[in-house]
């Protein structure tokens, strides 16, 4: 399937949901229309490059034609196409003329190689003429390239003009080679060309460069010999020398005798020529020689251009130096993210980006950079610079991640998106559900959606989260009996804001009503508003029917909805018999009627109109703050809203809020009720605020004794009394404050009341208290009491209560653990008394069974073999139940030594099994190589490998885009 976005597209992106059959139109994210994510008029180059329709050689002379910003990558991409056995002069030129000064995006390097392909190319099918030569020195010169002046007069196929040499003059002039100056002399002198102010500018420029401005007056003491002045452009040179050659003196100098006023291309020239040789610091000293140009917008956009090239020159400190010397922020509304926008697309290091980025924001030049910067990383699949950016924006929302995990799908499948998770949890963004289910879930391997819960669980995403967001792509992609199946499987409740508006088209789709109902069922299982979600289901059902086939589906619909008892008001038949009056056939109308009827509870009352304007008991915690605001500006009653607020920021731990909302109670005359009292301390003790925890549990025994607290708040009060070395209090609070034990209270609360106690006695006495008050034993509540002597090292007592509680209650807390730790201090002894006792209780196959697992794990391969030798026990499925679980624990070694064994020894468990749980390992790692690595050895053991274990490794190498190896492609 193909995510719409309508409106504006998201970065651009298509994003393929591969399991989807159909399209779904999603509105946009409220934050595409921000700051962030509006449209804007773009002038980078890229945003160009994209909008361009430069397909082929033809194209391109045409763009060039038609004097639009050229770029570099517009002809290498069509450089392929060009035809250069049939190019012509003008043609030629106009290619040569693309890789010089023109072009702003590219460095020095990267126009000359692409310079230099074009030249070999006209060489080699004899298209060069002398204009040609002419351009092709001229475009070397402004690449930096240095030819060597000799040896291209003898490689030319024409007698050069007085213009060829000038050029090359200039070229060689421009590097400072005054040797090669004097061999082209002696041509000009050979063919009797002039030397005019030109060929003295070359020469001043390079004696300059080579000998400062020592060398210039050599070729000044020349010119005037001549009788030639010193002109402009002779000045001009001289300045340019000094600056290529590094004398901050002879520059101080030069600026002092032969300063000139400057257009702005000799400016420009300056410019570069500081910023290539690091002397940008100079550019304040030459203030006088440019006051005189006015910063217009025409000159600005030069600047800019300049500042582009210097960052592809890798001068990018120097660029930003420049534009902020010469743009004042009231000159350009979007202050200099043009830089950071070039340096991205140059690879330059995001440390430098953000350096420059951050400088801009603190200084409120351009407060927003960062996160525009941001999305051109994403648009452009620049991945790590991206995760950089995101590190350093203000406020990060889930779905600024949707492009990282495309990437990361299409690159690495399934482990790129679970990696990418991992790392956005790092950076402590909660993920969202839309970005669950548009985002993730579509690029997740759904055919075994209990193994993916297990995965995305953790990845940190709640059982409810995951499973409501897997009903609704299992619904869209027509796995309706998947997500029944799905839905009954987890005890979690289906949201109905979700659920309820896809339901009724999947049903005009698929007509399958019995698992539709089955949803809506589910659905309804938890709601406050049962009567108006069938209601509305039925109604949006009815709407969709047109025809008399329709109508009979509908039909059908309503008795699977009459078989499942879900009932409606007697308001709700009225509207559904008015809205069925549409159908033309008064026969099936008069069914649909009777159906509807057989729906009806008449006990039931609904006001349709005002069923879906949310009461403040339904409302989450944002929308409650809201009508808290709306209440006080309205001068309405507030206290059942700032109570219901109390409780939620009470147990989401939202201390300080909670304050600010007990003083708006009590400025509004009310006190708080004994069970508000009661969530705030508990609140208190899970943030281990015990003095405020025992503050308001004295509160409440003083304004009402006869309340009854909660029997896990009292017992993780207690819990919190024994880390504070208040063990007493905590045994009192437990004697005398639980009356009646609580079937619902989880044995995980006196779990880690009983392990908060180190001290073996007194967790003994805690132990007894709990039995007294009336709690049942079982093996989470008993555990602690052996666990105790297993961390302190004594095996003995460990066994000795283990076998008091076994005997006492018919229970064996922490079985397995303790056989482990016997078998590892070999007291067989002890062993053997702890086996009897379990054999006695589990039978002599359990206790067998547990007894070689725990050989396994302990790597215990003697006592292990000859156990497994003399077995006459049926313990497979035990072992199997074993390998279940270590395959949860992923623990691969045990597994391997046991297939080791079972290979060996007949009748244990079948070893296929036992390679299948090692491959479901590597397959919940994600772990391709690994899973090959094991069917490689596998092969190479001649073992023999199941069609289901190659099936399972194939689908996992393809949802991870991994090569499938030759040997699986047959197979599979």
């Amino acid at each position: 399937m193909f995510v719409v976005h309508s409106g504006i597209k998201l970065w651009g992106y298509w994003a393929r949901a591969p399991q989807f059959n159909h399209f779904i139109i999603r509105r946009p994210h409220p934050l595409a229309y921000n700051v962030f994510f509006s449209r804007r008029n773009w002038s980078s180059s890229t945003k160009a490059k994209e909008r361009l329709r430069v397909t082929d050689f033809n194209d391109l002379v045409n763009f060039i034609k038609s004097e639009k910003q050229f770029y570099l990558k517009l002809l290498t991409n069509v450089f392929h196409t060009v035809d250069f056995e049939n190019i012509s002069r003008e043609e030629a030129i106009l290619l040569l003329n693309c890789c010089g000064n023109s072009v702003v995006d590219s460095s020095l390097e990267a126009r000359d190689r692409v310079c230099q392909d074009i030249y070999k190319n006209l060489l080699k099918h004899n298209k060069l003429d002398l204009s040609v030569y002419n351009k092709y020195i001229e475009i070397c010169t402004e690449n930096g390239t240095l030819l060597n002046a000799k040896e291209f007069l003898e490689s030319i196929k024409c007698k050069p003009d007085q213009e060829t040499i000038k050029l090359l003059l200039k070229n060689i002039c421009e590097k400072g080679s005054t040797s090669q100056a004097f061999e082209l002399l002696e041509v000009m002198k050979e063919n009797s060309f002039p030397v005019d102010e030109d060929i003295f500018s070359y020469l001043i420029l390079a004696h300059t460069i080579e000998s400062g401005l020592n060398g210039a007056e050599m070729v000044l003491k020349t010119m005037r010999a001549a009788q030639i002045g010193e002109s402009d452009k002779i000045k001009l040179a001289i300045l340019r020398g000094v600056v290529k050659a590094h004398n901050h003196s002879d520059f101080i100098t030069a600026l002092e005798k032969y300063a000139i006023p400057l257009n702005e291309l000799e400016l420009l020239d300056i410019l570069k020529t500081l910023a290539l040789n690091g002397n940008l610091a100079w550019m304040k000293q030459i203030e006088p020689l440019h006051s005189h140009i006015p910063k217009t917008k025409e000159f600005v956009t030069l600047i800019k251009g300049l500042c582009i090239h210097l960052v592809h020159l890798n001068k990018s400190e120097e660029a930003f130096e420049m534009y902020e010397h010469f743009v004042k922020p009231h000159m350009d509304n979007d202050y200099a993210y043009f830089i950071l926008r070039e340096m991205l697309h140059a690879k330059v290091a995001t440390a430098d980006i953000i350096k420059i980025a951050k400088y801009l924001r603190d200084n409120n030049l351009n407060e927003y950079c960062i996160q525009r910067l941001t999305e051109v990383a994403l648009r452009h699949n620049y991945v790590d610079v991206s995760w950089d950016l995101l590190q350093n924006l203000p406020e990060v929302r889930p779905h600024f991640f949707w492009p990282l995990l495309i990437n990361a799908h299409n690159t690495s499948g399934e482990k790129g998106v679970a990696d990418t998770i991992n790392k956005i949890n790092s950076l402590n963004v909660k993920l969202d559900f839309e970005t669950l289910e548009s985002y993730i879930l579509p690029f997740f391997n759904l055919t075994n959606p209990t193994l993916a819960v297990d995965r995305l669980k953790k990845l940190g995403f709640t059982a409810k989260q995951i499973v409501n967001a897997m009903v609704l792509v299992l619904i869209k992609n027509d796995m309706l009996k998947e997500a029944v199946t799905l839905a009954n499987t987890f005890n979690v409740a289906l949201l109905e804001e979700k659920l309820l508006p896809i339901l009724p088209i999947t049903w005009k789709n698929t007509e399958d009503a019995r698992n539709i109902i089955s949803l809506l069922q589910k659905c309804c299982e938890r709601s406050k508003k049962q009567t108006e979600l069938v209601h509305q289901f039925l109604l949006d059902c009815l709407e969709l029917c047109s025809t008399n086939e329709d109508y009979k589906n509908y039909l059908d619909l309503l008795k699977v909805v009459g078989t499942n008892k879900l009932r409606i008001s007697p308001a709700s038949v009225e509207v559904l018999q008015e809205v069925a009056s549409r159908c033309i056939d008064e026969d099936l109308q008069m069914l649909i009627n009777h159906a509807i009827n057989d729906l009806m509870d008449v006990n039931l009352k609904s006001d349709l109109q005002t069923s879906y304007i949310p009461h403040p008991k339904d409302m989450n915690l944002e929308d409650l703050e809201c009508h808290l605001i709306e209440l006080k500006e309205k001068g309405l009653e507030t206290r059942g809203v700032l109570s219901k607020l109390i409780k939620m920021h009470s147990t989401n731990g939202n201390i300080q809020r909670v304050k600010e909302l007990q003083q708006d109670l009590e400025a509004s005359g009310y006190k708080e009720s004994v069970g508000t009292k009661s969530l705030l301390m508990h609140n208190y003790v899970m943030s281990e605020n015990v003095e405020e925890a025992m503050r308001l549990f004295q509160q409440i025994k003083d304004s009402d004794p006869g309340f009854n607290l909660d029997d896990f708040k009292i017992i993780d009060l207690a819990k919190l009394l024994v880390k504070n070395d208040k063990f007493d209090d905590a045994l009192n609070i437990m004697k005398t404050e639980i009356k009646r034990p609580s079937r619902k209270t989880s044995d995980r609360n006196l779990l880690e009341l009983l392990e908060s106690i180190t001290d073996p006695n007194k967790q003994m006495q805690m132990f007894e208290c709990i039995m007294k008050v009336g709690y049942t034993p079982n093996n989470v509540v008993l555990g602690p009491l052996i666990r105790i002597h297993l961390k302190n090292g004594y095996i003995k007592d460990a066994v000795i209560t283990y076998v008091q509680l076994a005997e006492k209650y018919k229970r064996t807390p922490l079985q397995f653990e303790l056989i482990k730790e016997l078998v590892t201090v070999k007291d067989e002894q002890l062993l053997q008394q702890t086996l009897s006792c379990t054999q006695k209780i589990h039978g002599a196959a359990s206790t067998q069974a547990n007894l070689i697992a725990a050989l396994v794990e302990q790597n215990q391969i003697k006592p292990l073999e000859k156990l497994l030798i003399s077995n006459r026990l049926n313990i497979a499925a035990r072992l199997q139940n074993r390998c279940d679980r270590w395959v949860k624990e992923k623990k691969i070694d045990a597994l391997k030594l046991l297939a080791s064994y079972c290979e060996k020894i007949p009748g244990i468990l079948d070893v296929s099994y036992i390679y299948r749980c090692i491959l479901k390992i590597h397959v919940t790692n994600n772990d391709c190589e690994s899973a090959l690595n094991f069917h490689n050895w596998l092969i190479n053991g001649e073992k023999t490998i199941s069609d289901e274990f190659e099936s399972t490794l194939t689908q996992l190498l393809k949802q991870n885009c991994y090569e499938i190896p030759s040997s699986l492609r047959r197979n599979n």
